[in-house]
């Protein structure tokens, strides 16, 4: 598909889910001039054609058992799987397999083993395979990374990030379905670490509790700590909560031989309440306010990778 004038390619996208996630990037995508929304599969069509409706697109609607069609669409160049991690692996490797370039939220799949299987697929049909991890993305870890680089905090010694969400963001069907705490959410803070640190542990040390009877019922937990050690002698410290009362609360801090660098958590405004109470400010609930650019990043890198093939 190309545009009228410049001839640029314009990239034919489908989305793969159209949920929490899944609707973020809907709105990222109908805005982004270099690409066209072609189809929006999700297993509550309602709620996929609601965002259609609410839109300038003029993407087809359809279930899952409209998958196969999508993916034999010669005009969808990209597709984008933002679907329950456990369906991840099947979607993946069928887009592949039908030539398509895949964007998919982290995880690619439940295993390793089937993570790489996945990664050796792309390389074979000659497919771009892009597992998204947000967060490198965002602005504040990227200046870090940056800082880093440069020399500015000298010989790294700790790493650490805290990352909670609010109660009530995971019901019991996504618990059961996300692959667990480790999988699903510390995923994010581990990946940081190794890309800010430009290494991979020597060993992890993991432990977690639930507290609330809901995620021990599903055989998960709603908090956990982990510790790594890296090759170079950096420690890497990681704190995870799905049930922060305080609400959305992350950051990520660097300790080096010369220096301190730490990211700013956001709140929606800057005002402070004073009173005889005390202060008080309003917190940030959502991760889709906290990484909004982050995923304008990540979008940005894969069409990239596509305009150029």
């Amino acid at each position: 598909m190309e545009s009228n004038g410049t001839r640029r390619k314009v990239i034919g996208v489908a989305l793969l889910g159209a949920g929490r996630i899944g609707s973020v990037h809907f709105g990222n995508l109908v805005r982004d001039s270099r690409l066209e929304l072609l189809w929006v599969v999700d297993e509550v069509t309602e709620r996929a054609q609601e965002l259609v409706n609410d839109s300038s697109c003029a993407a087809k609607v359809t279930n899952c058992d409209g998958i196969d069609k999508v993916l034999r669409d010669q005009s969808v160049l990209a597709v984008m799987v933002c679907t329950p991690s456990g369906t991840h692996k099947e979607l993946v490797t069928k887009a592949l397999r039908a030539g398509k370039a895949v964007f998919c939220e982290k995880p690619l799949a439940l295993s390793l083993e089937s993570t790489q299987e996945c990664y050796d697929l792309a390389e074979e049909v000659n497919q771009p395979l892009f597992c998204a991890f947000n967060r490198r993305w965002d602005p504040q870890c990227r200046r870090i990374k940056d800082l880093i680089q440069s020399g500015h905090v000298g010989q790294l010694r700790v790493v650490k990030t805290v990352s909670r969400d609010p109660p009530g963001m995971a019901t019991e069907e996504y618990i059961k379905t996300s692959g667990g705490i480790f999988i699903d959410s510390a995923v994010h803070d581990m990946d940081m670490l190794c890309w800010v640190v430009g290494e991979y542990p020597k060993s992890i040390y993991a432990t977690g509790h639930a507290t609330n009877p809901l995620y021990s019922r599903c055989g998960d937990v709603d908090s956990c700590s982990i510790t790594l050690k890296f090759p170079s002698g950096v420690l890497g410290l990681i704190e995870v909560s799905r049930e922060a009362p305080v609400g959305y609360f992350q950051y990520l801090e660097v300790l080096g031989t010369d220096g301190m660098l730490h990211t700013e958590h956001p709140r929606h405004t800057r005002v402070t309440h004073w009173s005889l109470d005390g202060t008080s400010s309003e917190p940030l609930v959502s991760m889709l306010d906290r990484y909004r650019e982050s995923y304008l990043g990540e979008l940005d890198h894969f069409l990239g990778i596509v305009q150029g093939m």
